[in-house]
């Protein structure tokens, strides 16, 4: 009867491993089918992205700001300089005035 016990509780055992093994080879192959899909679309977008960058030109964005937008350079009186080290940082604590 004891024997008979421990013959079914190893075989429930053997069968819920084997279940166990069953689970993780599926999510294994879940996750390889979700990296390709990732891969593929990854791809497919950095593609896209260097059509798109390749069909904008500056010129044509610098035309459209002077001309459409009345966008202009900077006068010499409104270009600000600073120095900074090497191991500092700048905090701003307002708005920069822009009446120069």
């Amino acid at each position: 009867m004891f024997l008979t016990a421990i013959c079914a509780a190893a075989l429930c055992i053997c069968v819920y491993f084997l279940q166990q093994k069953a689970e993780i080879t599926n999510q294994y192959e879940t996750i390889a089918k979700l990296e390709n899909r990732y891969n593929t679309l990854k791809d497919d977008n950095d593609a896209r992205y260097n059509e798109v960058m390749s069909s904008v030109s500056l010129e044509d964005i610098k035309e459209a700001a002077l001309t459409r937008l009345g966008m202009h350079y900077a006068d010499a009186g409104q270009i600000r300089y600073y120095s900074v080290e090497d191991d500092s940082y700048v905090r701003q604590y307002r708005e920069v005035p822009t009446d120069y």
